[in-house]
């Protein structure tokens, strides 16, 4: 039986989109704080078979708890050996089948499936095997500390979504490991697998990394990476297979690219970019002026539009090689603030909370579509779905996404759906979850 958590009681602080069961739930209850930090990600067993989704989730006061697979009521406390138990979290990232957080103190811990190497340790290699919590060598000192070329810093921020890992210092100083197989860690891709932490920044490794820029920000895609620099400009590396780099034509039959290149500022129109997001094979970014860039693999629209807005051409079956930015959908052409891409989905923020979401979870089929449900969608030529708050069954609901059962489930429970502004959007090859404070 698991111990009493957030999940227990209360008032639900977030909604998850389950790629299995098509429609949104609400997660994770508690009337007295809100959550911090939240990831999802496949649960494997101990032979290394799949067996439901596990929730990890940081509260205010630094407390962490993990579901039961499949479970979004029933939570248990983390407790991580040679750790004490009042040890206090600050993030936790998920990638496919395995969790990185990370401590106040500024260490990092990693748990689940290690085939890739994406636990930062050797063992478990090629086994999707789950292992027990253990802290990754290169990020264990006591004080935090973290050695690089760049001198000694702590953390600033830790990234994972499949099967590679980035952590950043706050000097600057860029670190990555996992699955390497398309040059994905911006190194060359005969390494393969890479369970050792290796430092980009090194210039006695690699000379010309990012330009001499700044990195402050990272996303990873199934096999491609983003890498935003201070400076607004955004580097990328890995799998070019359906354009998802955004590289232009000259390189689009490239297999792949082993050193982050720079897409050039003018995809942009020279705007900085301040948000990064990649899904399995596409990317997504948005400007200092609120403008949402997409690009990559589109064979279940999760681009945002039916037609190409330069050509006017039918995309689906399509990939976008370069960026191309999408329409603001509100009436008052409101800007984008977050945006959280998934396996074939994306979802994107304004800055007064509406939501739009399309693609592979969220299909849009014109000929199917009742009268009533029109309403959701926002644009004949675009395949997003805005999700909107006012109906009885559950704001944020798209209605034709949910279940009878469930929606006859609800109208006896009454409104549950979490209010206030969205705090965190996260995408992962499981599903989407919108956080709120």
């Amino acid at each position: 039986m698991a111990s009493e958590g957030p999940g227990s009681l209360g008032y639900p602080r977030g909604l998850l989109f389950d790629r299995t069961e098509h429609y949104w739930v609400p997660f994770i209850s508690d009337t007295s704080s809100n959550f911090v930090a939240v990831a999802t990600c496949t649960s494997y067993s101990a032979a290394g078979q799949a067996n439901g989704r596990i929730i990890a989730l940081i509260g205010t006061h630094g407390d962490f708890w993990i579901s039961l697979p499949n479970s979004l009521t029933e939570f248990e406390p983390v407790v991580i050996p040679g750790f004490r138990k009042d040890t206090q979290f600050v993030d936790v990232r998920a990638g496919e089948g395995h969790l990185i957080a990370l401590t106040a103190q500024g260490n990092l811990i990693s748990f689940g499936s290690n085939n890739c190497g994406q636990c930062g340790v050797k063992a478990g290699l090629h086994t999707k095997k789950a292992r027990g919590w253990a802290v990754l060598p290169h990020f264990s000192h006591p004080a935090g500390i973290v050695q690089s070329s760049l001198g000694h810093s702590k953390i600033s921020s830790i990234h994972t979504q499949y099967y590679h890992c980035c952590v950043i210092l706050e000097n600057g100083a860029v670190f990555v490991w996992g699955d390497n197989s398309s040059g994905q860690l911006g190194i060359n891709k005969s390494s393969g697998k890479m369970p050792d932490v290796i430092e980009l920044t090194d210039k006695s490794l690699f000379p010309s990394a990012f330009n001499g820029e700044q990195i402050i920000s990272f996303s990873g895609g199934w096999q491609h990476s983003l890498f935003l620099s201070k400076e607004g400009h955004v580097f990328v590396a890995g799998d070019n297979g359906a354009g998802q780099l955004g590289l232009s034509k000259t390189v689009q039959q490239l297999d792949s690219v082993c050193v982050p290149t720079l897409i050039p500022p003018a995809a942009f129109d020279n705007v900085p970019i301040v948000t990064i997001g990649t899904g399995g094979d596409h990317s997504a970014v948005i400007t200092a002026k609120g403008d949402c860039y997409v690009w990559g693999y589109n064979d279940e629209n999760q681009l945002g539009f039916l037609k190409n807005p330069l050509t006017h051409t039918q995309v689906k079956l399509t990939n976008c090689i370069t960026p191309i930015k999408l329409p603001r959908f509100s009436q008052d052409a409101e800007a984008y603030h977050d945006l959280a891409l998934a396996w074939k989905s994306t979802l994107l923020v304004t800055k007064s909370s509406r939501v739009y979401v399309c693609g592979e979870w969220f299909p849009v089929h014109h000929s199917s579509i009742t009268d009533d449900q029109k309403i959701d969608l926002i644009d004949r030529n675009s395949s997003f779905i805005e999700i909107r708050p006012g109906t009885q069954i559950s704001p944020f609901v798209a209605p034709f996404l949910l279940k009878q059962k469930e929606r006859e489930k609800r109208k006896e429970k009454g409104n549950t759906t979490p209010s206030g502004n969205i705090v965190r959007t996260i995408g992962s090859n499981f599903g989407l979850l919108i956080g709120f404070s």
